[in-house]
């Protein structure tokens, strides 16, 4: 990772919705370690939200 090399210590990352969709909840899985929470690569913690929710369609909660 690019992250590394320059020398930081924290991602902040995207969200997945860990694979609320479905097919796509079958393969968010294989996509360890970077599919949600905070794990650790070398020197680098990578932080992956989940996203925020929603409740109905076209309205987020902020």
């Amino acid at each position: 990772m690019a992250a590394i090399g320059l020398g930081f210590h924290l991602q902040l990352s995207g969200h997945t919705h860990g694979g609320q969709f479905w097919p796509w909840n079958l393969f968010v899985r294989l996509q360890p370690p970077f599919t949600a929470g905070l794990p650790r690569l070398h020197d680098l913690w990578v932080y992956t939200s989940r996203g925020t929710g929603e409740l109905a369609a076209g309205h987020r909660q902020l």
